[in-house]
């Protein structure tokens, strides 16, 4: 049972990162291990507690009638002690029972978990703070959302995510210049956050700022080249300047090279605003 437990929790003990939190049902399937142990347990002490009352002797067994008298008491105490070992059973059971009730009434909706987690840990789950903002803005309240962001970014200031997510919560509000400040200062904390530098850039871009915006972009892409969104958004704002006498020389040409070791090595230029898909070592698809 004890080995149940260690080898079915391996694959979730995170000898290997998974870029998760640890989580209660992770451990379902190993606490198996636990009730097997704990049945043995009994089943052991119920064989033990029998044998004992099997063994016990009158001192004098020539009397038939004590003889017959002790063997009756010997049967009825091994049979109720056998009842006897399903009480802690049945407690056990009335125990775990009332406990997964109450955990279900916590896992009535997000804001139900996390705010238990949180008033099991209020100053030690940066995470649980975080989750528990997150589930507040999805429900439009801004103030709660805010409030448990700042939490646990005071847990945790390298959790930069939850800073940042202020800033989202003051841009649905409306409140863009706390929005920008709140971004600036995530990418103070952690430059190489290219979600905040992208939300930034849509800020700036919403306040008619483009050339700002099209930096934060830059910034964005440079630090992860698939992000999509800072892409999607960047091509838009050059798409407007392809054409113009400056745009070739301002950089708004990017270069597509086939690799050289096929067989095939050549390279040309395409507007920034334009897609291209290789479809194999020596084809490629350009759209605009």
């Amino acid at each position: 049972s004890v080995a149940w437990f260690f080898i079915s929790i391996l694959p979730v003990s995170y000898i290997i990162p998974q870029g998760t939190i640890f989580q209660e049902r992770y451990i379902y399937i190993a606490s198996f291990g636990f009730c097997l142990i704990l049945t043995l347990c009994l089943e052991k002490g119920a064989r033990f507690a029998s044998r004992k009352i099997q063994n016990s002797k009158f001192k004098n067994q020539n009397d038939n009638s004590k003889f017959k008298i002790f063997n009756f008491k010997l049967q009825f105490l091994t049979f109720n002690f056998e009842l006897l070992t399903l009480v802690p059973v049945i407690i056990l059971a009335i125990f775990y029972g009332y406990l997964t009730f109450q955990r279900n009434l916590d896992w009535r909706n997000d804001v139900t978990i996390w705010s238990k987690d949180v008033a099991n840990a209020t100053n030690d789950n940066a995470y649980a703070h975080y989750t528990l903002g997150l589930a507040y803005e999805n429900e439009s309240k801004s103030e709660l959302a805010l409030r448990h962001y700042q939490k646990a970014f005071e847990i945790n200031p390298h959790f930069v995510v939850a800073f940042a997510s202020k800033g989202v919560v003051y841009g649905n509000m409306g409140e863009t210049d706390k929005a920008i400040e709140v971004y600036q200062k995530a990418n103070e904390i952690s430059p190489y956050f290219w979600e905040s530098h992208n939300n930034l850039g849509i800020l700036y871009l919403n306040q008619g700022k483009k050339d700002q915006a099209e930096g934060e972009f830059r910034q964005a892409i440079a630090m992860n080249p698939d992000y999509a969104p800072a892409r999607i958004q960047l091509e838009n704002i050059l798409s407007e300047k392809i054409g113009t006498p400056s745009a070739e020389r301002e950089g708004y040409w990017l270069e597509y090279s086939f690799d050289p070791s096929t067989g095939s090595g050549f390279s040309f230029k395409y507007p920034a605003g334009w897609t291209i898909e290789k479809t194999s070592d020596k084809t490629a698809v350009l759209t605009s």
